[in-house]
Formats: structure tokens, C-alpha cells, sequence
């Protein structure tokens, strides 16, 4: 068999594994299998990649505003030339989505097919277990997470460290491919370059040669260049006010990791499977807090392989066992990647997604050791029948699919959405209920995981609420009016020009029963409701298209009702302080909110006169010899505060109206070090605001 009808071989089993696995069939990859987890933040990443005003600034979320997306990446930028060709074919972006997890699939399996090949194996032996590679239970557990379809790079991340390990040369040729690694998004790129430092410093320890340790910094400055030119888009429209990514709790290094008991028994397999009810008893007695839809689960392939590695023979297969045990070290709790969380930080935790490397590993080296069979042609049958059972197996180690309820829950959120479509003008802005920040929110009640963003998925021309970041103005401004009286909420909508709001029902206990009660009760009415009566619509009167007057009409009075012109603003998690913090600030807690760093912004808007006497209630973090505050307009010294207990003490303040009050703090100090640290530099607790204006320090 030549490689050529072997590649295509691959790309049919790769294919046929999607499809099973799925439960799809060509008609129906316009729908999606699985609304659970990640889906609709994804299908959101992918069609603001066309939408009106682009990645960045987009005009049919965040309503009145556009959905400022700078500081939030998306670093996957494989896609995007398939994502532009696909729009002009159809507006679908379930189809789009489905199709790029099909590529992936067979891409997945053809760059394991081509290392195996490297590495010297027959290529029916390379043509199994790519198949069985590209069927790996995490792959098929985490539909909702087109990026995890991106370890296609392992198998070369894995290629490349075996010729590390062993002092081979790597040419300028084969190390260009490393480019492709740094455009998988971060977790790959990181994975990446911690494999390759590693394997290069154990080959320069084992040759006693620098040659080990020059090719691995190529290939990491490769790949890190390669990610680093995929964030320029980010870099370069990024500004102060941008959003950032939600904060990872150090504990989730341990959650996420590589547990050895995840990786031999499935958590999520269906009941034919052989380990089910032997997993679900462990996993009974001995739970893991995790995600629900990833798996590391090896496959019982890759379980009878890894005993087997200890008596392998041949000198390759001995060097890829020593990969294994080093790619398990670095993703083991309180392992080697746990530890490199004191100088990379929290933002990279899954380790649990170095599975993939680990187990190409394991395959690899079972692949290479088969080599040395004597008479191995005679025995395609019996490679035939592993592989085949083998995929099957790891098929059935994964939750099952419902893809015929989420046609029907579509098909229901379609009908929905087209009736809005006909009815109001284009551009229309729409408010949903109920509020719900974004990103990585937990769920209000059974709505799912960016449940509101499933109207934005199918819909065309609207202008919906759902999809400010956290951390931007627009955010800032949707939390602060979601906690107003709702009378208040519904006047402010009307003169801001919003055509209604909208119940996302599956998100209130009780059905959205009682605030659909308040809602009539200020004379709303229903007028449109889903098939499957999850979704409805009250109009609201004179709605309008937006404008920037409607945003700064909407924002106006946000500010006008959040207790600014009443003289006093509460920054604690109840109040609405969050609409006048600039950069600088960590989330709202019970008591009132810290600055983190050394600087941090109050932005004040204009109120009844042009000057006003401020006075902020501030409670310290201590630092070494206490904490000093200084607090400036420009490059005006104001105040100037000297803490030694952590006592809250009043500040007074005479500043002009509107100004932007900048706090710099003396110690910027971490609460709590160690393997978990926390991650915030803390300065001053800011409680609440009072102004009273008219008066100045003369």
C-alpha cells in the first residue's frame, strides 16, 4: 500500500469516527449534537469573525453598546481562511463549527500518520493508530471546545522531543514546522515548549552535548513566534479599558491535572463499555471535581500498551518510554507544571490536556516496537482487528450523545428568532433576561453554559444584550443597570430606544414565572414565544435603531439611578460601584473592592455642579512597614495617606466634576505565596463613595 492511498484511508476512518461518534450524518452537520459546555461561546468566537463590525467591536452584542472583544484572544487562528471562505456558502455557523471539528478530526489523524511514518513504521501500522489516535475519548468528549481539536501538533511536539532525547539533528526544514504549534492556541503552544526545554536538557545530560540544548531553544523560540504573531491583532487593539480573561483559582492546577486514576478508567462511559460499572463505582467513592465533558482516558489500547513499555527492547522505543514519564511528571498534581505556575502563572491549568502528548507517546512507542515483529505483514489481519476494536472501545468510553433533542431545541430557538427577524427592522436592540456576565459565568439555573448566546447563533441582523466582557465599560454599565429596580430597568430600555426584552425561561427556577408576573404588571405583554415556550418576547414602545446618542442615553441614566447624583455609591458585590472603576480594580467582594497593582482609576462622571467634596472610605492591605496611598487628578497630588493598621479610615478629596482620580499605592502586596499562590496584588479596599458638590477647600 502506497502512503498516498494510506493518507486517504486515514482521512475515511477519521471521517467515519466523527460521523459515529457523533451521531451525525452529512444532512444534519447544520445542527449541533451538544449544547452543553462551551458551545455557544464558541459558535459566538467564531461568527463575530464576520459579523457587523468584526472580532473586536461588534455591533449585534453588548446592546446598546458593541461588544468590545480586545482583551479576550482568540488564538486559534487555523480557521480563519476556512471561516471566510464557508460565509460566503452560508450564514450557518453550527455548519461552520461542525465542519471545522470533521477537518480536524482527519487532520488530527494524517500528522500522526506522517510522524509514525518519520519514526519508521510500516505504514499499516502507522494507518491504525492514527486512526486510533484521532478517536482518543478527550477528542470526542469535548465537542464543545473546537480548540482541544488542535493536538494535532502533539504527535510532531512528540517527534521532535524523541530527537531531542537522542542528540539527532533537526534541520531548518523540520524545525519550520514547529511554527504550525504556536498557531494551536496558548495551551498547546506552552505544552510545546515545556516538552521540547525538557527532553532537551535530558538529552544534553545523557550525550553531554549542547547540541540537545540549541535545538530545543529554536524550536521554542519557533513556536513561541509563531503564537506571538497570532495575538498582533489583540496587541494592537488593546487598550486600557479592554476586557481580560476571568482570573484561574490556583486550586484548579491540582483539579485539572493528570490524575492517574482519570487516565486508566473512564468518568463518563456508556453502559456497553467494559470498565462502566467498575468506573462508576470508583468514581461513586472517590469523585473528581471536573468538568463534566473532558477525559483523559487513555483507551484500553493505550492501558495494555503502557504495562507493555516495560519490557520494550528497542533503543526508540526505550527513549519514547522516557518521553512518557517525563510528559506524565510535567502533568502529574504537584508536578513539574504545577511548579512552573510560580513563574507562568494560573492561565495555563489544564494539564490534564497534556493527555494527548503523553499518549502519542505510549502509541508511538508501541508502534516502533512492533517493527521489530518478525513477519509483520503476516499479521494485518490481526492489526486490523485491534485498531478497529480499539476505536470502538474508546468510542463507547465517552457520554453519550442526544443530537435529536438538540435539533428539536434549535429548530425551537430558530422559529423564535425568524419571527423576531420579520417583525422588527433591522438592527433592532433587544434585552435579555436575565442578566448574566460574560465570559465564564456559572450557569443561573438550567439554561446551560452561555445559554443566551443561542439566539445570537441563529440570528441575523438583531442587536442582543448577552455578550459584554467582563472588565470593559459596556460590562461595567449591564451589571450596574442589572441591579436596579426593574421598573427603573424598563424606563431606562424605553428611552434608550430597546424593541423589547426577552425570557430565556430554562434560566429562573421557577420558569420565569414571577418576573414574567412584574413585566405584565408594567403593562408588557408577550407577543412571540418559542415553539418549545423556553424563549419569549415582550415589545417595548418607539423602539429605535442604535446610535451612539442611544448607548449614551442608556448609560446616562444608569448613572443618574445608580446613586451618583443621590450622593452615595456602594462598590460592594450589591451595589453599583463597578460602573465608575476604570483599570486597576479586582471584582467586587462582600465589603467593597481592592485595587490590584500599583495603580488603579475612578472615573467620575458630571453631576450637578462643576466641583464636589469627596469623600472615600478605604480600608488597607498591609505591607512591609504598613501601606501609603496617594491619590491624583492628572498630575495633581490631592491626598496623600499613610496606613499602619488595617482600621478603614475616611479620605477627603476636592475635585473637579467630571474628572478621572488616579490612587497609586505604595506596596502592592500578595496576600498568600507558595506552590497556590494568590495571584492579586493588593493595595486598598475601596467601600463607598460620597460626594457633595458645591463645596471647595477654600
Amino acid at each position: 500500500m502506497s502512503d498516498r492511498i494510506a493518507c486517504i484511508l486515514v482521512a475515511l476512518l477519521c471521517s467515519a469516527t466523527f460521523f459515529i461518534g457523533y451521531g451525525l450524518t452529512p444532512w444534519t452537520l447544520g445542527d449541533p449534537v451538544d449544547g452543553r459546555g462551551d458551545l455557544w461561546q464558541a459558535c459566538r468566537l467564531l461568527k463575530t469573525l464576520w459579523g457587523p463590525g468584526g472580532r473586536f467591536m461588534n455591533s449585534e452584542l453588548a446592546a446598546p453598546f458593541r461588544a468590545d472583544h480586545t482583551g479576550f484572544p482568540d488564538t486559534f487562528v487555523f480557521y480563519y481562511p476556512l471561516l471566510w471562505c464557508l460565509h460566503w456558502v452560508s450564514d450557518n455557523v453550527y455548519l461552520h463549527y461542525n465542519l471545522i471539528i470533521w477537518l480536524n478530526f482527519v487532520f488530527v489523524g494524517l500528522a500522526t500518520f506522517a510522524v509514525l511514518r518519520r519514526l519508521g513504521c510500516w505504514n499499516q501500522t502507522s494507518l491504525l493508530l492514527a486512526w486510533v489516535y484521532s478517536s482518543l475519548p478527550n477528542h470526542l468528549e469535548r465537542y464543545d471546545h473546537y480548540g482541544i481539536s488542535f493536538y494535532a501538533t502533539a504527535p510532531l511536539i512528540v517527534y521532535y522531543a524523541f530527537r531531542l532525547i537522542r542528540n539527532e539533528h533537526i534541520g531548518g526544514g523540520e524545525s519550520a514546522w514547529a511554527l504550525i504549534c504556536g498557531l494551536s492556541g496558548p495551551y498547546y503552544a506552552t505544552f510545546g515548549c515545556l516538552i521540547c526545554s525538557f527532553s532537551s536538557l535530558l538529552g544534553a545530560g545523557l550525550h553531554r552535548s549542547k547540541r540537545p540544548l540549541l535545538g530545543g531553544l529554536r524550536l521554542c523560540g519557533l513556536v513561541a513566534l509563531a503564537f506571538f504573531f497570532s495575538v498582533i491583532p489583540i496587541l494592537l487593539t488593546r487598550h486600557p479599558d479592554s476586557a481580560w480573561i476571568p482570573r484561574r483559582d490556583p486550586s484548579d492546577l491540582t483539579r485539572w491535572s493528570l490524575h492517574l486514576d482519570r487516565l486508566v478508567l473512564p468518568a463518563h462511559s456508556q453502559m456497553m463499555h467494559p470498565l462502566h460499572r467498575l468506573a462508576t463505582q470508583y468514581y461513586d467513592i472517590y469523585p473528581v471535581a471536573i468538568e463534566d465533558n473532558e477525559s483523559p482516558y487513555l483507551g484500553m489500547l493505550g492501558l495494555l500498551t503502557g504495562i507493555l513499555l516495560l519490557g520494550v527492547r528497542s533503543s526508540s522505543a526505550r527513549t519514547l518510554r522516557a518521553l512518557a514519564i517525563l510528559i506524565l511528571l510535567i502533568g502529574s498534581p504537584s508536578g513539574l507544571g504545577q511548579l512552573l505556575s510560580l513563574v507562568l502563572g494560573t492561565i495555563i491549568r489544564c494539564y490534564n490536556r497534556i493527555s494527548f502528548y503523553f499518549i502519542f507517546a505510549v502509541l508511538a512507542a508501541l508502534a516502533v516496537e512492533v517493527q521489530t515483529v518478525r513477519r509483520l505483514r503476516a499479521y494485518t489481519a490481526v492489526l486490523w482487528l485491534v485498531g478497529t476494536v480499539a476505536v470502538l472501545e474508546q468510542i463507547t468510553s465517552v457520554q453519550p450523545r442526544q443530537p435529536r433533542r438538540w435539533q428539536e431545541e434549535i429548530r425551537s430557538d430558530r422559529k423564535f428568532v425568524g419571527e423576531l427577524q420579520a417583525l422588527l427592522p433591522v438592527g433592532s436592540m433587544l434585552w435579555q433576561y436575565p442578566y448574566i456576565p460574560y465570559p465564564e459565568q456559572a450557569v443561573a439555573w438550567q439554561e446551560g453554559s452561555y445559554g443566551l448566546g443561542r439566539c445570537y447563533a441563529v440570528s441575523k441582523g438583531l442587536h442582543w444584550s448577552w455578550g459584554a466582557l467582563k472588565g470593559t465599560d459596556q460590562a461595567r454599565c449591564h451589571d450596574a443597570f442589572s441591579r436596579l429596580p426593574l421598573a427603573a430597568q424598563i424606563r431606562i430600555l424605553t428611552d434608550s430606544g430597546f424593541a423589547g426584552v426577552t425570557l430565556e425561561r430554562r434560566a429562573f427556577r421557577d420558569h420565569g414565572a414571577a418576573l414574567q408576573s412584574q413585566l405584565s404588571a408594567l403593562g408588557l405583554s408577550a407577543t412571540v414565544a418559542s415553539p418549545d415556550q423556553n424563549l419569549v418576547f415582550f415589545p417595548l414602545p418607539s423602539p429605535r435603531i442604535p446610535s451612539f446618542e442611544s448607548a449614551l442615553r442608556f448609560q446616562t441614566a444608569v448613572i443618574q439611578e445608580s446613586g451618583w447624583m443621590a450622593g452615595k455609591v456602594d462598590f460592594t458585590s450589591e451595589g453599583c460601584g463597578q460602573l465608575f472603576l476604570g483599570t486597576g480594580w479586582s471584582l467586587p467582594e462582600e465589603d467593597g473592592v481592592w485595587t490590584e497593582g500599583k495603580q488603579a482609576f475612578l472615573r467620575l462622571p458630571a453631576h450637578k455642579a462643576s466641583t464636589g467634596r469627596l469623600s472615600l472610605e478605604v480600608a488597607p492591605f498591609l505591607g512591609k512597614g504598613g501601606q501609603q496611598l496617594s491619590v491624583y487628578v492628572g498630575k495633581e497630588l490631592l491626598s496623600t495617606s499613610e496606613f499602619r493598621s488595617t482600621d478603614p479610615q475616611s479620605i477627603t478629596l476636592f475635585v473637579p466634576l467630571p474628572s478621572t482620580i488616579r490612587l497609586e499605592i505604595g506596596q502592592p502586596t500578595q496576600p498568600k505565596k507558595g506552590l497556590n499562590p494568590e495571584q492579586r496584588m493588593l493595595g486598598v479596599k475601596l467601600r463607598n463613595l460620597q460626594v457633595v458638590c458645591g463645596q471647595s477647600g477654600d
